[in-house]
């Protein structure tokens, strides 16, 4: 059924895209001053590459900060921009994306847990993740939480994931290693989470930019306040250390609105984070809280038309 909705979503946007209709509504449409914020996690570079062409002929690619700008009453970005973000921080970005981005001369940032950097070791709900989908067992137990695993996994991931998220940061950790212990996770399927490296962060430095992304990527809103400094300030501390370069800006882990609280966006201020981005779905209209920003989140499921024809508005089917 997902196929046949991306096959009619091609379609549709396709005929835009040659009629000349999408290109004559981004002339006039409103809120053309408004920027999209891209979000990705992975994508096939297959796609990302379409995503790019599209993108460059249709719309404007500036760096996040001209966003900012705009949001805080500053000088509006070129008319139909996008900027490009990532979280998590995954290795593919360097060995599969970055040629793309210098390529397509796409700025981007790319939001980064600090614990992942240092270690070498994927993020923990990777690794949980993947023992979920991969493990031989008809139950498995975390903490004092028992979860029955059927023949769809996704439900006991949800469960066990909203579980360990209402933990402290050391509780959760040692509920994490308690499970994986001995666990011979497949390398095949841990590849796609491997973590960048300090080097090859620095490798891309000028076109990409660094942001922050706390070191562990926790439910912020969960956890004491002591516990929410150090995953923000912390990770932030730890970014600038290693990379040489001021962090302004900063992704919520997992981005909805419960994910963050009031007390986190103190933190933030006190940071001097000029900005903060959620998942909530928008453009960055200009007024909007800085540290509550929007962003459009797409993976390859779409090629690059069908990109250009959501941003515009043109469209008619409102989810990937």
């Amino acid at each position: 059924m997902q196929k046949v909705k991306n096959a009619i979503k091609s379609t549709y946007s396709g005929a835009l895209w040659h009629s000349g209709a999408l290109a004559a509504w981004l002339r006039l449409r409103p809120g053309r001053r408004d920027p999209w914020v891209l979000n990705y996690h992975h994508i096939a570079p297959a796609a990302f590459e379409s995503h790019l062409q599209a993108l460059r002929r249709r719309y404007h690619i500036v760096p996040l900060d001209a966003c900012v700008a705009w949001a805080a009453g500053g000088e509006p970005p070129p008319p139909n921009s996008v900027a490009i973000t990532f979280d998590d921080g995954y290795e593919q970005i360097l060995a599969e994306l970055f040629p793309l981005l210098e390529r397509y001369q796409a700025p981007a940032t790319v939001f980064v847990p600090t614990t992942p950097a240092d270690t070498g070791e994927p993020l923990w709900f990777n690794r949980v993740k993947t023992f979920i989908r991969t493990v031989d067992a008809p139950v498995v137990r975390v903490g004092e939480g028992e979860f029955a695993l059927g023949a769809d996994r996704e439900p006991a991931y949800v469960a066990m994931m909203r579980h360990l998220n209402e933990q402290a940061i050391a509780a959760r950790d040692q509920m994490v290693a308690e499970l994986l212990a001995g666990a011979d996770l497949p390398p095949d399927r841990m590849r796609r989470y491997r973590p960048l490296t300090w080097d090859q962060m620095r490798t891309m430095q000028g076109l990409v930019t660094f942001g922050g992304h706390t070191r562990t990527h926790p439910y912020l809103s969960r956890l004491s306040r002591a516990d929410a400094e150090d995953e923000i300030l912390g990770s932030k501390a730890r970014l600038e250390e290693m990379l040489g370069a001021p962090v302004r800006h900063f992704a919520y882990p997992f981005g909805s609105p419960d994910s963050y609280s009031a007390e986190t966006m103190e933190i933030l201020q006190a940071g001097e984070f000029a900005s903060a981005w959620t998942t909530t779905r928008g453009p960055c209209r200009r007024g909007l809280e800085a540290l509550a920003l929007p962003r459009v989140l797409f993976d390859g499921s779409i090629d690059g038309r069908v990109v250009a024809a959501r941003l515009s508005g043109l469209w008619v089917f409102m989810t990937t």
